[in-house]
């Protein structure tokens, strides 16, 4: 049964910036990076941004740990 919410608690946000998963959704991109919500979904729509997407339509969007540091590195 899926969660209700995709928000983390205080625990699992201290955990993945602990031990950072090797894939990320917005929620825990936000918390490793400590960086709003709107801010890590506003820079999903950007274009040399390295998001991947599920087949449907309406599918989340995830990204890879090392190339969204990557990306952070060429942004500066």
């Amino acid at each position: 049964m899926p969660r209700p919410s995709k928000q983390l608690t205080p625990e699992e946000a201290r955990d993945i910036q602990l031990n950072p998963p090797p894939v990320l959704n917005t929620y825990k991109a936000s918390a490793l990076l400590e960086k709003s919500i709107r801010t890590i979904r506003e820079w999903f729509n950007e274009d040399d941004f390295p998001v991947m997407r599920g087949n449907k339509r309406n599918a989340e969007k995830y990204v890879l740990r090392d190339e969204l540091f990557e990306w952070m590195k060429t942004r500066r």
